[in-house]
């Protein structure tokens, strides 16, 4: 059994509170004591600061060296997956390939409601952006739309390219949908 660490660091409005130096220490401390990885957790709009998970596992990659780096769990339909896979390759790249990305639908409404994004089709949502995000590290067209220019309607297809550090979502036993009734979803995902 592997046994890590997963913390949430809270912003203080204390301007002397350095915070970048806590995350700093924290983590060297953790490596240090030879714990194999570090997770950070995912939330918006719950009443209480929160920074950006991609954000802090930057700032752990560029601090540490060995440990595995992990979110748990990230939502996916809360963010644009072209965006999203752009952030995720570049954490993967920058950690050296130590990213483990956990994703998840959702689990709490108010999330959905700070960003006015529809709670009840976050399953959908999340498979769809699961597929875009693949897509668009393996290099392939990620996003279609049409558009209107002076030859008449055309096809336009976003072109990610190929990403050098593609994260893994296929660890077993390590991918993950938050909430209760995630089990069918879980399951269709293969």
């Amino acid at each position: 059994m592997r046994v890590s660490t997963m913390i949430r660091f809270t912003p203080s409005d204390d301007p002397h509170d350095r915070l970048l130096d806590r995350v700093a220490d924290y983590a060297r401390r953790i490596e240090a004591s030879g714990f194999p990885g570090i997770w950070v957790g995912d939330s918006l709009g719950r009443g209480r600061p929160t920074l950006d998970p991609l954000v802090e596992l930057a700032v752990l990659a560029a601090v540490t060296r060995r440990v595995e780096l992990g979110i748990g769990v990230l939502q996916l339909p809360l963010r644009h997956p072209i965006e999203l896979a752009h952030r995720v390759q570049s954490v993967q790249a920058l950690s050296g390939n130590r990213l483990v990305l956990g994703v998840g639908s959702g689990s709490t409404k108010a999330d959905f409601d700070l960003l006015g994004y529809d709670y009840d089709k976050r399953f959908g949502t999340m498979r769809s952006s699961l597929d875009i995000m693949r897509r668009a590290w393996r290099g392939e067209p990620a996003n279609t739309w049409y558009a209107v220019d002076m030859a008449g309607l055309r096809r336009r297809t976003a072109d990610f390219g190929r990403s050098l550090a593609q994260p893994s979502l296929d660890h077993p036993g390590r991918q993950g949908i938050s909430g209760l009734d995630a089990v069918r979803p879980l399951q269709q995902l293969g």
